[in-house]
């Protein structure tokens, strides 16, 4: 049976019959001393702050105050007393804490009041967009997969960064210490209750890859956070330092964050996306899915594709598609129809090539599901796959085939994002504004700056 057609019965097993154990038991049983509240920015980066485990409940019930004017993205300081609201679903131990103070991890939800969610939280984008899903009979889920690098830890100095192997794609490790950092990712990964399917070297080197057990977008993006905490954390034990910068090697190919999709039929308690007639087993509803994702994409790119950095990777010859369209199993189409065995519908599914590990996960998932959802709504047509090396067509084909190309830096896309009436249904006009603005200053800074900004931006970032 495949990973992710696993991945959605599982969960719709687990819906019905499991039986969470209370975080009080949770707490007891870790000996836990301290609990970590988790919330993250607009850019995706996690904040965080430190109680002792006897005040949870307390907590629970009532959140706890902050300054959201001090948060990129966040609020004005005129209105800058927040509220961060505990949702103890979340609740995961972290490993690598120290074994006489056991400390747990929980994610928050941001409200203006105890009564009323922040629209501007990245979190609650998320949950309103698969609420709109779910009015339309549908749950969303997606699997990424994250690439990225890890370095040996030099301190970074004059912006010498290595690699810390020179293996290439599916290599077996010829370093003892990179097996066991593996071993240790994935120990620690699964006890935070992120699952993983596999890990594997990438083409690059020093590249790794990870690909994450098919789940509903949420829990899927909650997971990503903590998974990239996770693999900073252990890098900084074994001396070793990772990066989600998405081009962080000239010559090398880039990271990115690619998004398996589909949608689950709730009234008929069967993937949306399959249908054993087409030749591609895409049922209509997949394929305007599809169609309105390629619709939006480049308005919408800047949520996928958020850093300046990120356009360095969206370029000709490499794998990153930066042709707008798709295909059947070509992974130089923006949108790519994995292979699936005829045995398997649940696993019919379509993935979004485009985006990189710098995407704030609950935006980026936001962003795909309305963009899909608007074309069911419209019933929008999907063009004939493209099947031909996107790569080895000239700019003359390319149009003859109206095949248009995702924005080229940063600064375009932003202004296609700033003009879309669509991504500020998407967004909200405030935090649409807030993303623009934490954007430019961005693109400020990377323009007057010293040459490592770039580096030390992305490494700590």
């Amino acid at each position: 049976m495949n990973k992710y057609t696993m991945g959605i019965l599982l969960l719709i097993c687990s819906s019905l019959c499991a039986n969470v154990p209370h975080h009080q038991e949770m707490i007891a049983q870790n000996e836990i001393s301290f609990i970590n509240y988790l919330f993250t920015d607009l850019n995706g980066c996690p904040k965080e702050v430190m109680y002792p485990a006897f005040v949870v409940d307390d907590l629970e019930e009532n959140g706890f105050n902050f300054d959201g004017s001090s948060v990129p993205g966040m609020t004005r300081i005129t209105e800058s007393d927040m509220l961060a609201m505990p949702d103890m679903s979340t609740l995961s131990v972290v490993p690598w804490s120290h074994e006489h103070n056991p400390t747990a991890r929980v994610i928050c939800d941001i409200y203006q009041d105890e009564h009323t969610p922040y629209a501007g939280d990245p979190r609650y984008i998320l949950k309103q967009a698969i609420e709109q899903a779910s009015e339309m009979g549908f749950d969303f889920f997606v699997g990424p997969e994250l690439e990225f690098y890890i370095c040996k830890n030099d301190e970074f100095k004059d912006a010498n960064i290595e690699p810390c192997d020179t293996q290439a794609y599916f290599d077996d490790a010829k370093n003892k210490s990179m097996v066991s950092f593996k071993t240790k990712l994935f120990a620690a990964l699964h006890a935070q209750n992120v699952m993983i399917e596999k890990i594997h070297h990438e083409v690059g080197p020093g590249q790794y890859e990870m690909s994450f057990k098919y789940n509903n977008a949420l829990k899927i993006a909650d997971q990503l956070i903590i998974a990239k905490q996770t693999i900073r954390a252990l890098c900084q034990q074994c001396n070793l330092k990772a990066t989600f910068m998405p081009k962080p090697f000239f010559g090398q190919n880039g990271s990115g964050m690619h998004i398996h999709f589909s949608l689950w039929n709730r009234n008929k308690n069967c993937n949306a996306f399959y249908d054993e007639e087409d030749s591609a087993k895409l049922s209509p509803t997949a394929k305007q899915f599809i169609a309105g994702v390629l619709a939006h994409i480049t308005d919408l790119n800047a949520l996928f594709n958020p850093t300046v950095n990120s356009y360095k990777r969206l370029v000709p010859g490499f794998e990153a598609p930066i042709n707008i369209c798709w295909g059947t199993k070509n992974r130089s189409a923006l949108v790519r129809i994995p292979r699936v065995n005829d045995d398997q519908p649940n696993a019919v599914r379509a993935e979004l090539r485009s985006g990189d590990p710098m995407a704030n996960p609950y935006l980026a998932f936001a962003a795909l599901l309305h963009a899909g959802l608007d074309g069911i709504k419209n019933q929008l047509s999907l063009a004939a796959p493209i099947e031909d090396n996107l790569y080895h067509l000239t700019h003359e084909e390319r149009r003859a085939r109206e095949i248009r190309s995702v924005p080229s830096s940063l600064e375009n896309a932003l202004i296609l994002l700033q003009q879309s009436s669509f991504a500020k249904n998407v967004l909200g006009d405030c935090l649409l504004a807030e993303f623009v603005k934490n954007k430019q200053e961005e693109i400020a800074q990377y323009n007057t700056f010293i040459t490592d900004w770039e580096i030390q931006t992305y490494f700590h970032g």
